[in-house]
């Protein structure tokens, strides 16, 4: 029972002379700041697609966070959020009808007066054939599917910069995809939403 004690109290003692887990210099929480870029690019089908043009959407408001640490990506978080109605449509010379169709992007397509959030949070980060690979959960118009993407990352003295891509098709979210000319111009299911992040730390 004495020896028992003893062994007990020893591994105690080198437990506690062990060094704690090194965090890996880039190690922290970074907060986005306004040098992030959210694009959505739409796409348009349908006969007379090459009469109609293709949108580029971008986000004008945003939050969110990445929890980054390169020696442990299990520990790696990341958490977007956009408010629906700060999408706006970029400007395009030969496109008077913007103001239509961010109206009907607003009202009819998103509902942002029901759903006011677009988010994006993840489940799980490991390293991808681009530098990272995460999984995550992706928000639109109130419902949830799982979406992955691959990200580059580069993060030098305080900042974080990341660069991504995905996919999604409006229809898994239940949206069905905006025509006119009696359908002769449609908007294309799939959207590809490009990601720019800029990251500041804000804590270990």
């Amino acid at each position: 029972m004495k020896f028992a004690t003893q062994l007990l109290a020893l591994g105690a003692a080198l437990a506690a002379a062990a060094p704690a887990r090194a965090q890996a210099p880039d190690s922290g929480v970074y907060r986005l700041v306004p040098e992030t870029v959210i694009l959505v690019r739409v796409t348009k089908t349908g006969l007379l697609a090459g009469l109609g043009h293709e949108h580029l959407i971008r986000a004008r408001a945003f939050s969110g966070e990445v929890v980054y640490d390169s020696a442990d990506l299990a520990r790696a978080r990341v958490s977007i959020s956009v408010p629906a109605d700060s999408l706006e449509v970029m400007p395009a010379s030969d496109s008077a009808d913007a103001p239509k169709i961010l109206a009907t992007m607003r009202e009819q397509v998103l509902d942002v007066a029901h759903h006011p959030s677009i988010g994006f949070v993840s489940r799980s980060v490991t390293t991808g054939p681009q530098g990272l690979s995460i999984a995550g959960d992706f928000t639109l118009v109130g419902v949830t599917r799982p979406v992955t993407l691959d990200a580059s990352i580069a993060v030098s003295h305080d900042t974080l910069r990341a660069v991504s891509r995905f996919t999604i098709r409006q229809t898994d979210f239940g949206i069905h995809p905006y025509a006119k000319a009696l359908g002769l111009v449609k908007v294309g299911d799939e959207v590809t939403v490009e990601l720019t992040i800029v990251g500041v730390r804000t804590g270990p």
